[in-house]
């Protein structure tokens, strides 16, 4: 929740929990709960409702649920911003360049809240991830 409050300044904006595969559901349930107590905008029910498939999100590609929220809710690409925090969430940025991204946690929160022993791996991968998505993002401005 502190990365949340600190990224997401407008609570009126569309939030999607994607949860990964491999997530209880009970976290997810947790945090769609804390969201919605501090009056975030979640669409995970909405999305759901107009989603032609009935399947649960955790398995449905990051890429095809972009699609989704672009065609069956009309959201408009360059409003959606997506945490980049994952090899999914690159590849998204790379298949739509309109959308925002938002920087991962920062080593102050994986210091605080990743247990020691990943803390090196986790930077490391956040450092590749943002160094991927600027340099897609130059390329693309041509």
């Amino acid at each position: 929740m502190e990365y949340l409050n600190k990224i997401i300044h407008n609570k009126k904006d569309f939030i999607l929990v994607k949860p990964h595969p491999g997530n209880l559901k009970i976290k997810n349930k947790l945090l769609i709960s804390r969201l919605k107590e501090q009056k975030y905008n979640i669409i995970n029910k909405r999305l759901e409702e107009n989603f032609p498939l009935n399947l649960p999100l955790n398995i449905i590609p990051l890429e095809l649920l972009i699609l989704e929220l672009i065609k069956k809710l009309n959201i408009n690409k360059k409003n959606i911003s997506i945490v980049l925090n994952s090899n999914a969430t690159l590849s998204t940025c790379y298949l739509y360049p309109d959308i925002n991204y938002i920087d991962p946690f920062g080593e102050d929160l994986i210091y605080k809240y990743i247990r020691k022993e990943f803390i090196k791996s986790r930077i490391r991968q956040e450092k590749i991830l943002l160094k991927k998505i600027i340099h897609n993002k130059r390329w693309n401005q041509f």
